[in-house]
């Protein structure tokens, strides 16, 4: 998946840092991870849209 950074943030756990305005090729597991921990509000996808994040209640 293809994702946009819309604010600089690092990663911790992949000691990864993302830059303001930069794509991102990000696999499912990456992706997984990322919205898990809460990061997915920093990103967009290719087209700009946000990321649809399921709430806690659907899990």
């Amino acid at each position: 998946m293809k994702v946009i950074c819309k604010q600089a943030c690092y990663h911790s756990n992949t000691c990864r840092k993302y830059d303001k305005d930069s794509a991102y090729d990000i696999d499912d597991r990456n992706f997984k991870e990322m919205v898990d921990q809460g990061m997915a509000k920093y990103f967009t996808t290719a087209e700009g849209k946000d990321i649809q994040v399921p709430s806690k209640k659907d899990k």
